[in-house]
């Protein structure tokens, strides 16, 4: 399985396809979820719940699906 390397948000695409997001915001990161799925979208990033959690400064691709 290759392994994708976290890169710097500046670089990620702003064409509305789906990303995973890391954002750090302190304390206020969750433990469980640091980590979101979202893209730009409106001149912003929009999660699929409609918020983020902190400023994102890095993503990558998402994961191809399960296959089987």
């Amino acid at each position: 399985m290759a392994v994708t390397q976290w890169r710097p948000i500046d670089t990620a695409p702003r064409d509305g396809t789906f990303l995973l997001l890391f954002a750090a915001s302190g304390d206020e990161v969750s433990a469980l979820c640091p980590y979101q799925v979202a893209r730009w979208t409106h001149g912003s990033w929009e999660s699929e719940d409609a918020r983020l959690i902190g400023k994102p400064t890095h993503w990558m691709p998402l994961p191809p699906p399960p296959g089987g």
